[in-house]
């Protein structure tokens, strides 16, 4: 009866790693880390992330070519940028990672502008709002 008052998650991976062998480590990590709340909650951000992903590789093949979730996010994890900092004025500069093809036509795909021109960072961007916290 212990194992009906837990919550289905907790269940599911138990089974798991008594199937994998594993024994608790995968539980021991996970209730450690996250409340019974946040484990309920690993499937729904699973399952929509695995939505938004084939949504848009759709959109990228009805448009363009077709590109599978695994290009996709290849693509978009490396748009990255490096952040300057000029010490004689304060200013802080960005200057975007070049974007692949790929890149273009998902960016192109949802209407977004891309560019890999530096520009000055802005009160609304990242690093700024979070030194003023």
């Amino acid at each position: 009866m212990k194992v009906l008052a837990q919550p289905p998650a907790v269940i599911l991976v138990r089974a798991a790693d008594e199937q994998t062998g594993r024994g608790p480590k995968v539980l021991d990590l996970l209730e450690r880390y996250l409340t019974v709340e946040e484990i309920l909650g690993l499937p729904t951000i699973a399952f929509i992330a695995y939505a938004c992903v084939r949504h848009l590789a759709r959109r990228v093949a009805l448009q363009k070519r077709p590109l599978s979730p695994r290009v996709i996010r290849e693509a978009l994890n490396d748009r990255q940028y490096s952040v300057l900092h000029d010490p004689e004025n304060g200013k802080r500069h960005i200057i975007p990672s070049r974007p692949s093809a790929e890149a273009k036509a998902i960016y192109a795909t949802l209407g977004l502008n891309i560019s890999d021109r530096p520009y000055e960072m802005t009160a609304g961007d990242t690093e700024t709002t979070a030194d003023q916290n």
